[in-house]
């Protein structure tokens, strides 16, 4: 007997309307099941009792990212407060979110989040935060008189 792998609640939502598909096309749950390389008690729960997969937090990350592009972690940590944990899950699963660590300095802006293709664009706005960093500063130095 084969053993299905888990692929995680993030690809259920995408296999979910084929695997509707599939049985509306006259196919067993057993056969969704294996063509789709999810479990059995997976797409039995969802033809024969109704349930149908949520959204989970991860692809919200991601799709965050999609619409919104490279983002510092305390910038998206109101929206998706586990952020460090699903970028751990989403490298071993294979997702494509990034993560670029600046220097200490930067202190909560220092971790950014981006996906494939968004190199230029989190460039670009890790630049911008170093430029008002160097201007704080200065002004800083400036009303201290040093």
């Amino acid at each position: 007997m084969e053993s299905t792998v888990r692929q995680g609640k993030e690809t259920y939502t995408e296999l979910y309307p084929k695997a509707i598909e599939m049985s509306k096309n006259g196919k067993s749950v057993k056969d969704i099941a294996k063509e789709l390389g999810i479990s059995y008690s997976a797409v039995y729960s969802w033809l024969c009792q109704g349930r149908k997969p949520s959204s989970p937090s991860l692809v919200k990350f991601k799709k965050y990212l999609e619409k919104h592009g490279p983002t510092a972690g305390i910038d998206i940590k109101e929206i998706i407060p586990k952020h460090n944990e699903f970028y751990h899950i989403a490298q071993k699963r294979g997702i494509g979110i990034k993560r670029a660590i600046m220097d200490k300095r930067y202190a909560e802006y220092r971790v950014w989040y981006y996906l494939n293709g968004q190199d230029d664009v989190l460039q670009q706005r890790t630049q911008e935060l170093r430029k008002k960093y160097v201007k704080v500063k200065k002004k800083m130095m400036k009303t201290l008189g040093i």
